[in-house]
């Protein structure tokens, strides 16, 4: 049955829409032909038919051991087939249930795939329903001519896979990567400051235009957002998203930031006369943390050293160097989301 989509995920983990092939009826070790579509190529190979096998694998246009998801002795019960359009590219989609041994048709065996394949070359593999039980191993993989790619599937683990073509006109020279990908034609521009920015060359570079437009994102837009890296560099950024696709797309962002350096300073206070000596340093804190020292009352500080390396310096030294009222400044730079619970100084004493 063809259906029209706005969205790709509203294809994934369902039935609806969908034509039944095979209706609970075990194939142990046969191969179901499954009729596809002229204008999807994989191997150089139109996949015109799919072969869907009892044990497990998918075959694009050819009886072949191409797709394996769990291979193994295994048996399909239920496979369902639809076309139709995504965000207006053409799609086919197969969806397979079956169980990972002939023998069993227990809960914690039985495994759910989908497999999307769209018009502009790329494919989709959604584990809607991986194998609870870890008792029978399989494979997972991509075989295409001489090329191998292995599967990123487990036990438990619900999985969407995305596969890209170096070569879409023929199905070769495949990519993996994990996530649904996006339909339709997306362009990205960053304002920050009353001027508009592309990426070029890894780098922003401003525009002349300060009026967002369809053809300026279509002439200056890139596929991809800017990285986090590079959006950090600009004050306050706007990051704008121009789309053909149908529906409105959220865009979405995993923020995280580091609270800037802060300072704290207190005086050891060493002057009392019974003191005449430092054994030794202590402290627990992040080795990032910075301390710098001071010996004329705060006036100058010396250069900041890391925690580790001012606990490990030569303590006669630093007794040494004290004015003559034995107080020593102290400032700690805790950078990022270093953290600081104290410091402490053990002292020699008169008589030790």
């Amino acid at each position: 049955m063809d259906g029209n989509y706005s969205r790709l995920p509203a294809l994934l983990d369902t039935v609806q829409g969908m034509t039944i092939l095979r209706e609970n009826s075990k194939n142990d070790d046969g191969t179901d032909c499954v009729p596809g579509v002229e204008w999807f190529r994989f191997n150089g190979v139109a996949a015109t038919n799919l072969y869907v096998n009892g044990n497990l694998w998918v075959g694009f246009g050819t009886s072949a051991e191409q797709l394996k998801i769990w291979r193994r002795d295994a048996a399909v019960y239920n496979i369902w087939h639809q076309q139709g359009t995504v965000a207006g590219l053409a799609f086919f989609k197969l969806r397979v249930q079956g169980y990972l041994h002939f023998s069993t048709t227990a809960a914690e065996h039985s495994i759910t795939y989908e497999l999307i394949l769209l018009q502009d070359g790329r494919m989709v593999l959604n584990l809607c329903q991986p194998p609870a039980s870890a008792s029978y191993s399989g494979e997972h993989r991509l075989l295409c001519g001489s090329e191998t790619l292995e599967l990123p599937l487990a036990v438990g683990q619900k999985t969407v896979l995305t596969f890209t073509p170096g070569d879409a006109e023929n199905g070769k020279s495949w990519a993996v990567t994990e996530g649904v990908p996006r339909v339709g034609n997306f362009r990205f521009l960053t304002g920050s400051g009353g001027v508009l920015y592309t990426v070029q060359d890894g780098a922003f570079a401003p525009l002349a235009e300060t009026a967002l437009s369809e053809a300026l994102f279509l002439a200056q837009g890139t596929e991809d957002p800017p990285p986090p890296a590079l959006l950090a560099s600009l004050p306050s950024p706007t990051v704008y998203l121009w789309t053909d696709a149908p529906d409105p797309v959220p865009m979405q962002a995993a923020i995280t930031a580091d609270p800037p350096d802060q300072t704290l300073e207190t005086v050891c206070d060493m002057a009392h006369p019974s003191i005449v000596g430092i054994a030794k340093l202590t402290a627990a804190g992040s080795d990032t943390v910075t301390v710098a020292a001071s010996t004329d009352g705060g006036a100058h500080y010396t250069e900041g050293l890391p925690l580790p390396q001012f606990l490990a310096q030569d303590t006669a030294a630093l007794w040494q160097s004290l004015p003559t009222d034995h107080r020593l400044p102290l400032r700690f730079t805790l950078h990022g989301t270093d953290t600081l619970s104290w410091l402490k100084f053990s002292f020699i004493n008169e008589g030790d």
